[in-house]
């Protein structure tokens, strides 16, 4: 049982030290990619929404 928490101990230590390497991007690009992706998700959203509602538009003129 010493030897399954000794990895498990092990495993975490070497997660730390990989963190330590990442080099992580500037705020200000982080909250520019974020505008980008919930602009693009609002716009796909509203685009999907148009769509549905024309089609059932439409089948509710033809039935």
């Amino acid at each position: 049982m010493g030897k399954f928490f000794s990895k498990i101990s092990n495993y975490f230590k070497e997660v730390r030290l990989e963190f330590r390497k990442v080099v992580w991007p500037p705020f200000d690009d982080v909250t520019v990619s974020v505008g980008v992706v919930i602009s693009t998700v609002a716009i796909a959203a509203v685009l999907v929404f148009t769509i549905d509602f024309v089609y059932a538009q439409i089948i509710r003129l033809l039935f």
